[in-house]
């Protein structure tokens, strides 16, 4: 059996074949609660000279035994560790439909922050895009995550594009200054003006998912995008744009 395991409940998840028997006060296993993936790394080479597999383990915010989550820790052979967020992917896509044509990026998994509690809409390792369209979002291959945008084709095409992020299941919701800082909106491009008029996403009460939509409601509009459009940058510059959760514990 290996030493290393992965969602049990003693340390950083840890076991050998008398599980969690044995330990004693100065076993740094069975005394550390793992802020992050990379520290979960220094552990396991600490105690078995080698570095655990990509998988699940149980982190905990700050440090703090009373806060635990389930995170994916990715690149645990190399030289940076990254996390995730495991979702369900029926719930979690984005969308740029452009006349006919329909663009659908679904995230499995989406990257975060374990220190700040951030996501990074445009990490997209564990995503899967469907097809490209020819209007993608400044020449990317995939839709960002929280990204809706309808362009038509001929001012006549009144069609929608659908955006939706959804966190149940996971120990974080989305912080409240998503809401306080308008972090969501709809820009409508007509010509070449552009115009911001207010959010263009809906959250419910627990703050748990949101979803947006892109629609073409007014003729000769070019394009109507719903995305983070405070944060989103001409140079997609992504230290920006990260979204701000909150802990609230597991279900």
């Amino acid at each position: 059996m290996s030493l290393w395991s992965r969602n049990v409940g003693c340390g950083i998840a840890a076991l050998s074949t008398l599980g969690c028997q044995g330990r004693g006060a100065e076993d740094p296993v069975a005394t550390s609660f793992p802020e992050s993936c990379a520290e979960i790394v220094d552990l396991a080479v600490e105690q078995t000279g080698e570095p655990p597999e990509n998988g699940t383990y149980t982190l905990y915010v700050n440090g703090d035994e009373s806060m635990p989550w389930d995170a994916y820790c990715h690149d645990m052979n190399r030289s940076e560790q990254f996390e995730f967020l495991s979702v369900d992917e029926t719930d979690n896509f984005s969308e740029v439909v452009y006349g006919d044509q329909i663009a659908t990026t679904t995230y499995r998994r989406l990257r975060i922050d374990p220190v700040t509690l951030e996501i990074n809409p445009f990490d997209v390792t564990f995503a899967d895009t469907d097809q490209e369209v020819e209007e993608m979002p400044e020449g990317l291959s995939d839709v960002p995550a929280g990204w809706a945008q309808f362009n038509p084709r001929h001012f006549m095409d009144l069609g929608a594009a659908m955006a939706s992020v959804d966190l149940s299941g996971t120990a974080f919701v989305f912080s409240e200054d998503l809401l306080e800082d308008n972090f969501f909106c709809t820009v409508v491009i007509t010509g070449d003006t552009g115009d911001t008029t207010g959010s263009g996403a809906t959250m419910p009460s627990d703050r748990a998912s949101l979803e947006l939509t892109a629609i073409n409601t007014l003729m000769y509009s070019e394009t109507r995008t719903v995305a983070d459009c405070n944060h989103l940058t001409d140079d997609w510059d992504v230290s920006e744009g990260w979204w701000p959760l909150e802990y609230v514990g597991a279900e």
